[in-house]
Order: C-alpha cells, then structure tokens, then sequence
C-alpha cells in the first residue's frame, strides 16, 4: 500500500532522515539501523556532515574484509558499525535485499539513481565546521549469542572470549 511504502520504504525514511537534519542541524547525530550507509553518508557530506577524517579511504563493507567481526571492523576509518549477522554472516538488510534482488526486485533507488546493496548499522556523523576527529574510530565489540554460547558450552573462560 501506499502508506506501507512511506513508512517502511527506505526510499521515503531516508530521505525524510536527511530533511530533519537538514531542518534541525544538531552537531552529532547517532543513527541506529542504517541500511543505506553510502547513501546516506554522501547526502549528509553535502550538509556539512562527516563520519571520518577527511582523509579516510573509502569505505569498504564488511563483507569486503578478511578476519572476525571485530578485526573487520577496526580495519575500516569510518564511525560505522555494520551489524555482524554471525548467523549468515551478513546482516539481514543485506540478506533481504540481496534476496529482493535475486527474486527479480531493485536495489534502493534514491532520486532515480539505484545505489548498491549496503551493510546495516549504527553510525555517527559529526558536523565538519565544530568537530574534527583525531586517528581512526575506535570499536568495543560486546559479546554476543555467539560468545555466550561457547561460555555456556564451556569453550571459553568468560562471556566475550569465544575460542571456537
């Protein structure tokens, strides 16, 4: 339905993120469940917003990158989180947009242009004119099912130190 496609469209709820940004102008914004990171990275860069240093690489997805979850996470220079998706190894925006896609669907298209299928997460961006960041972010990976699980099953000392 049309209303369906307003509020869970990530056409119209990213979109409509910027809008408010753009209105509001806060200095830091925290987002939760990105699932269009490029997009709105670029978007928010023409408002004055940055979510690295001016001289980060570009950003690269997690499934891009070798290693555990958090060793490809600290190899990126971006204030973003990707979800890790230790299930299937991807988050499940990606899972259901890649499935979209393969069933016959589109990418999300934003203003006509179709943009690539992106990881979900938490992100900060910052505004440029009163914040600069200092190195590279830095991550704390809290344990997960995953960890719990090896803990529970004896396979590591503590929660968060999964060995397997």
């Amino acid at each position: 339905t049309v209303n369906e496609k307003a509020v869970v469209g990530p056409e119209h709820r990213v979109l409509r993120v910027v809008w408010f940004v753009s209105l509001l102008k806060p200095d830091v914004i925290c987002f939760q469940e990105v699932d269009n990171f490029s997009f709105l990275a670029s978007e928010l860069k023409q408002l004055g917003y940055a979510c690295s240093s001016s001289n980060a690489k570009e950003y690269q997805p997690l499934k891009d990158r070798e290693g555990s979850y958090s060793e490809r996470l600290v190899q990126s220079q971006w204030s973003f989180a990707p979800k890790s998706g230790w299930k299937r190894g991807k988050s499940t925006a990606r899972h259901f947009l890649e499935k979209r896609v393969k069933d016959g669907g589109h990418k999300a298209k934003f203003d006509g242009k179709e943009w690539p299928i992106d990881d979900d997460g938490q992100a900060i961006f910052w505004r440029e004119d009163r914040f600069d960041i200092i190195g590279d972010p830095e991550f704390l990976v809290l344990p997960g099912d995953k960890d719990i699980d090896s803990y529970l099953d004896g396979n590591s000392d503590e929660p968060g130190c999964s060995q397997s």
